[in-house]
């Protein structure tokens, strides 16, 4: 199941990743950079956090809304 998300961060219990769409290469560079501005960067990311059997998903509604849909076409 490709989503173009890149994994920016794993610790204990959380994974962070951010949106990198394959037409924006240039612009994908400079995402993964300290250059980029936080807020875009908050914008940009879908937080997953587990904790014992619940999982928690933390984002802008279109990620986690795709995320949804591509999760229930997968496990059909």
């Amino acid at each position: 199941m490709k989503m173009q998300f890149t994994l920016v961060k794993q610790t204990g219990n959380s994974i962070e990743y951010i949106h990198t769409p394959i037409t924006d290469m240039f612009y994908n560079k400079i995402k993964l950079t300290k250059y980029y501005p936080k807020t875009m960067k908050r914008m940009d990311t879908l937080s997953v956090i587990f904790d014992g059997n619940t999982v928690q998903l933390t984002g802008l509604w279109f990620h986690l809304f795709r995320l949804m849909r591509n999760l229930k076409k997968y496990y059909k």
